[in-house]
């Protein structure tokens, strides 16, 4: 019985003619480069750049006429002699086609990789994630995936493909190459369906089914090929959304609790500054600009976490140079952001997030932030995570100033973020109070400079550690009840030691009743342990700083 065309089709796993060739270049993200070889056959997806003024001609036959290794800039020589013209081409034809994938190779002598074309990666300013992945940042602040790339395979976010396309005027070609071998004998395939070549708009493909009788394997008595090309075009310039074309879309703004009624029912109000009251007699019904919002602590989970990209300062949350919100974060149980501010200075999906995390008001703003918002005063934090940062960057700074040499080494680059993040813990969760041990015990203990600390002890350093070292210079320059800071310091290693640095066992539980976890909640045992640890940086400061310059 002979096979219908479906079954032939099906055995020869030629489903790319009739569903897969069309769908190449549709749906979110397209795949620009993919070529696997297999038993039964191959299949090729490659791709390249075409100007708008040469597509009909490119499409005008399915070979490819380009050869994708050959996009590399190089030299022509015309006339045959040493007479000729010899031209450069930066993408190695005269043709105006441009590539979308590089395949980088190096004679066998390093591995070969894939990159995209320079120009489309600089077009959208992308960075390189260490996956591989190259993404953009948006004006909130946060990562849209651009380009993937997995092994072989490269896929590219269609919108972004199609605004690049827009503003180059050019077409993508999506280059097709699907072989197959299969059992089937030729004789058993009617002769009108061993041939396609279908021209259709965008596409243009030819489809041929042949005996394989040159083959060493005997299984494989039918070959089949398609080949061929998909173009995609882009937006139009009007509709790409780039400049000079772009037309932001309208902020929103997000309401916020402010209040309560009467009957005990949450007041909510828009964030938009223009729709608030203020000093200069603007929208007199409506809130004032500077109404207090209150939000759980908690909002700022998500920011510490991410010191890479977010800093949470002494009143002040930054999203690198894209925006910056005031705040009091000097309150002792909530951060307080005044409404207007909400609006002018958050991205609207940005305002979202705080949305949820709005509480009822409860109490008033801080004397901190009072003193600088409305009496325009200088203040010092309060609270001890901001004050101990504010007193080790003043301590750091002043010593290296005066001894020219760091009693503490600078954090490396890799380990700023324990200082940025360090905080009394959002939540009595044990693993951010581990972590947050973790980041002051390397700040105060794995910090030390021992190097010039043995400088200044001298022989009887050989056998001491770092709080050994710190505690005989301290001893040697007299610093008053210096015993009770290396107390200090030691209880914090063995902290570390027993909880972050090895599973929780009876000496974590002996330095745990030490410290009094049975009375006192995990949040406020760090509270205590960075005012020990600003202590121990003040005593410093005014004992060593605040006198003339020891030539030790």
């Amino acid at each position: 019985m002979q096979p219908s065309l479906s079954e032939v089709d099906l055995l020869l796993q030629i489903d790319w003619r009739d569903s897969k060739l069309d769908s190449l270049a549709k749906g979110d993200w397209i795949t620009v480069h993919s070529i696997s070889n297999s038993n039964p056959g191959t299949t090729a997806i490659c791709s390249a750049l075409i100007p708008n003024d040469e597509i009909d001609e490119f499409l005008s036959e399915t070979s490819w006429g380009i050869t994708i290794e050959g996009f590399l800039p190089s030299c022509t020589r015309y006339g045959g002699s040493e007479e000729g013209e010899t031209r450069y081409y930066r993408y190695g034809n005269d043709q105006g086609i441009e590539p979308l994938v590089l395949i980088r190779s190096f004679h066998a002598v390093f591995e070969p990789y894939l990159e995209v074309s320079e120009d489309f990666r600089l077009f959208h300013n992308l960075y390189q994630a260490r996956d591989n992945t190259y993404f953009k940042i948006t004006s909130a602040g946060n990562r849209h995936d651009v380009i993937r790339i997995v092994k072989d395979v490269v896929s590219i976010r269609t919108k972004e493909l199609r605004q690049f396309l827009a503003i180059k005027e050019m077409h993508l070609a999506l280059l097709i190459e699907v072989t197959r071998f299969s059992s089937i004998s030729i004789d058993t395939i009617p002769e009108n369906q061993r041939f396609a070549d279908v021209y259709d708009g965008l596409t243009h493909f030819t489809f041929h089914v042949s005996s394989s009788d040159w083959s060493s394997n005997s299984s494989q008595r039918t070959f089949s090929r398609l080949l061929g090309k998909r173009l995609l075009s882009g937006f139009s310039k009007e509709k790409s959304g780039m400049w000079p074309y772009d037309q932001a879309e309208p902020k929103t703004f997000e309401s916020f609790t402010i209040g309560v009624n009467d009957d005990g029912e949450a007041i909510r109000y828009t964030s938009n500054p223009d729709s608030l009251a203020n000093y200069f007699g603007a929208n007199p019904e409506s809130p004032d600009y500077l109404t207090p919002v209150f939000f759980d602590r908690e909002v700022l989970t998500k920011y510490y976490a991410q010191p890479e990209k977010y800093s949470v300062e002494d009143g002040y949350l930054r999203c690198g140079g894209l925006w910056g919100l005031r705040l009091d974060n000097d309150h002792t149980k909530h951060i307080i952001v005044y409404l207007g501010d909400l609006g002018r200075d958050l991205p609207s999906e940005e305002q979202l997030y705080w949305k949820s995390y709005n509480i009822l008001p409860d109490g008033n703003v801080s004397q901190t932030n009072f003193r600088r918002s409305f009496l325009a005063e200088f203040a010092d934090p309060v609270n001890v995570d901001l004050t101990f940062k504010t007193t080790f960057n003043d301590f750091q700074s002043k010593w290296e100033s005066k001894y020219r040499w760091y009693l503490l080494l600078p954090l490396t680059e890799d380990d700023e973020h324990l200082l940025n993040s360090l905080r009394i813990p959002l939540t009595n969760d044990q693993s951010e109070f581990d972590y947050q041990v973790l980041a002051l015990t390397k700040i105060l203990i794995d910090s030390i400079n021992e190097a010039e600390l043995s400088k200044i002890i001298g022989e009887a350093s050989k056998e001491m550690k770092g709080i050994a070292k710190l505690s005989e210079f301290l001893k040697i320059h007299q610093l008053p009840q210096y015993d009770i800071h290396i107390k200090f310091l030691r209880d914090l290693q063995s902290l570390r030691s027993s909880s972050v640095g090895h599973r929780k066992g009876s000496d974590y539980i002996k330095i745990a009743r030490k410290m009094g976890f049975e009375e006192k909640d995990l949040a406020t045992i760090f509270h205590d342990l960075l005012i020990q640890g600003t202590t121990l940086l003040v005593a410093l400061q005014q004992h060593f700083l605040n006198q003339p310059k020891d030539e030790n």
